[in-house]
């Protein structure tokens, strides 16, 4: 039968030690022997020096159990006393691997409460040790931590990494990622990425000092919101929320009418199906990003529509400068003959380009391209996979697309391609197979 271990008047509670937090069980000691399982209450609490708890802070444990849990609080919010009403697991599977918990307080009081506990699950046999580490409120690129307790004597070993906190710089192509944690000596690999893992940029750790790590990358384009992932040797790991890039808005330059038009320089030239975006670059080395509107189209002349031209500008209105053989045929299988109807996306630190192909049959089908510089001229894309080149979705696919065609030739282009919210968060997919792709 469980026993509980019942918290026993926390504001009376005095710390006898200098860490700026305290952490004890609710008998006041820093060891708790169980025999059986038990449900033992955990304190936490700020220093004299301190005075209140900081907004958030991560709870950590080692043990040679996996029977450890954590759970609310089931009595009413105290005017000083923060109580966990509820318990995230581990979101991730670093937070998990780490042994991290993402705990929710309610305070009766209008101030940051001095205290906050809640409820321990504790194997019987088992033994384990906690901690909690935050950043200081006074200083955010500082950590401090709390004592260590122990059930049953403790345990050996050292705890993982955990990263507080991740702000970025990237005023140019290098992307600089500052980290705020505990334990960062450990960490060996970091990078930036998506939470459903679609894409990763790896990092290169370029200093250490102290509880701050520093690592950079080559990154053309501007990064949505994303998380920092850091890995020890061992295969410990903790991540830390990212925010996005600032966007640059590019400015509309003065027009005789609220209609801008965009014209090719050739004038026997019809722009057909193309795809209109906008993202920002840096400039040179100058140190400085600019916005840079896009268009991707077909150029038809007479019948002859196999290239895809690139256009782009500054600021809409203004003049706009041409590459009229940005994207062409590959020559071989399925987009041999035509490139038709481009539709881009953005997925990290690459744009794709999903677009129609027309094989030596006239037979259509829908693949697509990556670049990680979408400026100007010169575009470096990259077909996937380059070897064999296939498309990625065609009628046979689909199960309503006829697969017979008109003529003989199978009919099926014109790509609009979005995040699929069904598959998007699917740990492992390609972007091809998280994307909604609709034809005509």
């Amino acid at each position: 039968m469980r026993r509980i271990r019942w918290l026993l008047a926390i504001a009376l509670f005095v710390p006898q030690t200098s860490f700026a937090l305290q952490l004890r069980w609710s008998t006041g000691s820093t060891d708790l022997t169980v025999s059986q399982n038990t449900q033992a209450v955990l304190v936490v609490q700020a220093d004299s020096s301190e005075l209140t708890l900081p907004n958030s802070w991560r709870l950590q444990w080692t043990a040679d159990s996996l029977g450890v849990q954590f759970s609310p609080f089931e009595q009413a919010c105290l005017v000083d006393t923060a109580k966990v009403d509820s318990i995230a697991p581990p979101s991730t599977p670093a937070d998990s691997a780490a042994n991290q918990i993402t705990a929710f307080f309610c305070s009766s009081g209008s101030n940051n409460a001095a205290s906050a506990y809640f409820l321990a699950d504790l194997p019987a046999g088992g033994h384990g040790k906690m901690k909690v580490v935050a950043l200081d409120p006074t200083d955010t690129t500082q950590v401090i931590e709390s004592n260590e307790v122990t059930f049953n004597g403790g345990i050996d070993g050292d705890y993982p990494p955990v990263l507080l906190s991740a702000t970025s710089e990237h005023s140019t192509a290098l992307l600089q990622v500052n980290v705020v944690g505990a334990r960062l000596d450990s960490v060996t690999t970091l990078s930036v990425g998506s939470n459903d893992h679609l894409w990763n940029v790896p990092l290169t750790i370029t200093a250490r000092r102290g509880s701050t790590l520093t690592a950079t990358a080559e990154v053309a384009a501007s990064l949505p919101a994303a998380v920092v992932l850091g890995s020890t040797a061992a295969g410990a790991s903790s991540e830390a929320a990212l925010a996005a890039d600032p966007i640059i808005t590019a400015e509309v330059a003065e027009a005789s009418s609220d209609t801008i038009l965009y014209v090719d320089p050739n004038p026997t030239v019809y722009p057909k199906d193309f795809a209109f975006f906008y993202n920002s670059v840096p400039i040179g080395t100058t140190g400085a990003r600019k916005g840079l509107f896009h268009l991707i189209y077909i150029r038809n002349r007479a019948g002859q529509d196999s290239i895809l031209a690139h256009a782009w500008c500054d600021t809409l209105g203004g003049t706009w400068t041409l590459d009229s053989l940005a994207f062409r045929p590959s020559g071989i299988g399925w987009d041999k003959m035509r490139c038709w109807a481009p539709t881009l996306q953005q997925v990290g630190n690459r744009t794709y380009m999903f677009y129609t192909g027309v094989d030596s049959s006239g037979n259509q089908s829908i693949g697509f391209a990556y670049t990680d510089s979408l400026f100007t001229t010169n575009i470096p894309w990259h077909r996937w996979p380059n070897i064999p080149n296939q498309p990625v979705y065609q009628a046979a696919n689909t199960g309503w697309a006829s697969t017979s065609g008109f003529s003989n030739q199978i009919q099926f282009r014109d790509p609009f391609v979005m995040p699929d919210p069904d598959v998007v968060n699917y740990p492992g997919r390609s972007p091809a197979g998280a994307i909604l792709a609709t034809t005509r």
